[in-house]
């Protein structure tokens, strides 16, 4: 069963080719941020909800999801960290969860109907090393990639380490 698109929604158009001539066949209400981890004085809180209904493009057959978080209010908790280092590039990532991270998580790919825990699995595929470290309500995960440099702006060409 499928759903034009509600009056209200007027703004709605294909992500791909700009039409109007969207279906919703799938609308899962308002719902939570996916892996919104809250701390338990956050529960007593109205949590943001948004609306997650998937459409079909009647003109180029795109399946969509048609609203998007803004990332400012995605990524508000996220304080993301950069550091580089000779043949390195670091990602640290921190969130409020506090929630201790399994020290088996991400070594096994998750099962297709398994909600979350693809973030750590995606993290041990690319990265050379990831620690976790759990305290005082924060999780912080750190990743080490390893870069092979093989020319900089300023300088001649430079070897590659394997």
């Amino acid at each position: 069963m499928t759903t034009e698109i509600a009056a209200h929604r007027t703004d709605a158009h294909c992500r791909s080719c700009g039409s109007t001539k969207l279906s919703i066949f799938l609308s899962l209400g308002d719902l939570p941020l996916s892996d919104g981890l809250l701390e338990a004085r956050q529960l007593v809180d109205n949590e943001p909800r948004y609306p997650l209904d998937v459409a079909f493009c009647a003109t180029c057959s795109l399946v969509q999801i048609l609203e998007t978080v803004p990332p400012e209010e995605l990524f508000k908790e996220i304080l993301l960290r950069q550091q580089s280092e000779r043949m390195k590039f670091r990602k640290q990532v921190e969130d409020a969860g506090g929630v201790p991270v399994p020290p088996t998580a991400g070594y096994l790919p998750p099962a297709v109907d398994q909600v979350g825990g693809r973030g750590m699995w995606i993290a041990r595929q690319l990265a050379d090393i990831v620690s976790t470290h759990t305290s005082a309500g924060k999780t912080l995960v750190r990743m080490s990639f390893p870069v092979p440099v093989t020319r900089s702006p300023a300088q001649p060409s430079v070897p590659v380490e394997s």
